[in-house]
């Protein structure tokens, strides 16, 4: 099993992190920050408050990519069982269809045979 950062990952990572700076304004509650501050300090030690918003920021982000990814497959699921259900009912309408052109053919073969017999 490969371990580490596959190699277009961490091209696409390194490019990201070269990107240029963008300024960006954020407005927490006290509170809120203060949550993040106690969260941050006892995960990673003494931080200053620009990374602890960044850190709150790529966490978001993180959130926001598994419920895309969560709702993606749910999506692909929904399709398969309609799919499948569709495919279930057209299964027994095929045998249907089927059953009765025998019987159209069998009464066809009857009323030949008859014709036949006169």
């Amino acid at each position: 099993m490969p371990r580490g950062i596959p190699r277009r990952v961490s091209d696409a990572w390194e490019a990201e992190e070269a990107a240029p700076l963008v300024r960006v304004v954020v407005y927490l509650e006290r509170q809120a920050v203060a949550d993040l501050e106690l969260l941050m300090r006892y995960r990673h030690g003494v931080t200053s408050r620009s990374q602890i918003v960044r850190e709150a920021v790529l966490a978001m982000r993180a959130r926001e990519a598994v419920y895309l990814v969560r709702a993606r497959a749910q999506e692909e699921r929904r399709r398969r069982e309609v799919a499948d259900l569709e495919a279930a009912l057209a299964l027994p309408r095929e045998e249907r269809d089927r059953a009765e052109s025998e019987a159209v053919v069998a009464q066809a073969l009857a009323i030949a045979q008859q014709g036949d017999g006169k």
